[in-house]
């Protein structure tokens, strides 16, 4: 079955302003009950979610394209809250956390079957994360930045993807406004689906067809969650 869920703006003030502190932050969700969704009868949920299970869902639609598994999710954010108590910064913290995300045979078969040393890998590393994160393509300047950094070596795809999602969010434009957008869309998913009903399809579909940075946004999610 297919459903259109509507998203709700965030709690806080600001949805682009980084967190101090890992408080959870309240996020409403309301199920629009009209006839594209005739399955459903309207829904509202909260869904109270810490600063590294923000981040870790964010790395996470950059790299992979699609919202965490709920195991993946809660491993991640286990290891970004276990090296901040041992002192590390969090900033250090998330960027070699994310570094060991991109060891995995998913994003090796994904982003990472591209070399991002030479010059045709590193730009279609670039394409593809801006893609991910704010739903358009790179612009030939941003092609040609971030491609000399990789080329170079300046900077890791796992660095990239970090400072990507900094970069928009610190601005507060229309990319930092998708991506929060996708953001929300993948919590939703990330804390309704079970394991048994998880796809990395429906994963990427959760995500995917968030586009829009409105006060009120559609996501079509295909066969994510089991029927009652």
């Amino acid at each position: 079955s297919a459903c259109l869920l509507v998203f709700g703006i965030p709690v806080q003030a600001n949805p682009h302003a980084p967190l101090l502190d890992n408080t959870p932050v309240e996020r409403t969700l309301a199920v629009s009950d009209n006839d594209s969704v005739a399955c459903l009868s309207a829904i509202e949920a909260a869904i109270d979610l810490s600063q590294s299970e923000i981040q870790i869902t964010e790395v996470y639609i950059g790299l992979q394209g699609r919202a965490p598994d709920p195991g993946g999710l809660a491993y991640w954010v286990n290891q970004l809250d276990s090296a901040i108590a041992a002192g590390q910064d969090r900033g250090l913290a998330l960027k070699k956390l994310t570094n060991d995300i991109t060891l995995s045979e998913e994003w090796y078969a994904g982003i990472g079957a591209n070399d991002g040393l030479t010059q045709s890998g590193a730009e279609a590393i670039v394409r593809a994360m801006y893609l991910n994160l704010f739903a358009r393509p790179a612009t030939a300047a941003d092609v040609a930045y971030w491609s000399a950094d990789l080329t170079t070596g300046r900077v890791t795809e796992s660095e990239m993807v970090v400072l990507l999602i900094v970069g928009a969010q610190s601005k507060g434009n229309a990319d930092g406004q998708v991506l929060e957008s996708k953001r929300q869309a993948a919590s939703y998913y990330s804390s309704n689906i079970t394991a048994a009903s998880f796809t990395r399809e429906s994963a990427t579909e959760a995500v995917a067809d968030v586009t829009e940075p409105t006060t009120t946004y559609f996501v079509k999610v295909e066969d994510a969650f089991p029927d009652p």
